[in-house]
């Protein structure tokens, strides 16, 4: 399907393979804490995706030492601590983020994903890695995803 675009429209509707979030050049994502974080959040605190009931942006929750993180928690001029339901901005060090059409039932916000043999993103079984989906999504939505390939 061809999306057609007009630049003087206020809110695009996303296309497949469009850059989003362009992050080499400040490798920052923009988010919130997520409402599942039961305490605050401090800048330097290593943070993972979090997908609560409903939402479908970025949300943040901390990540456990032995855990794998989507970043690091920034400082902002409000402050270095973030309570529950506020927004935040997380380091990453990884590619841009892409918008992607899924392929499989239930994706969920920090998985790691693949493609199916059409190209739509699929959550990871075997092969190479794609990606990390940003976003939760369904079978045919058009969603976010933080490319990191090539992974094997």
């Amino acid at each position: 399907m061809v999306a057609t675009l007009n630049i003087n429209q206020f809110a695009p509707t996303p296309v497949v393979g469009q850059i989003t979030l362009n992050t080499p050049a400040g490798n920052t994502i923009s988010g919130m804490v997520s409402l599942s974080q039961a305490t605050a959040l401090n800048a330097g605190d290593r943070v993972k995706l979090d997908t609560p009931a409903g939402v479908k942006f970025p949300s943040f929750i901390a990540a456990a030492y032995n855990e794998a993180a989507i970043g690091t928690l920034e400082y902002d001029i409000k402050g270095g601590s973030k309570a529950t339901g506020e927004p935040c901005q997380v380091a990453v060090s990884i590619g841009q983020v892409m918008w992607k059409q899924a392929g499989a039932a239930s994706i969920a916000a920090g998985a790691t994903v693949g493609l199916d043999s059409s190209s739509n993103v699929i959550t990871y079984a075997s092969g190479p890695k794609y990606g990390i989906a940003l976003d939760p999504a369904a079978a045919g939505d058009i969603f976010r995803v933080i490319l990191v390939e090539p992974l094997v």
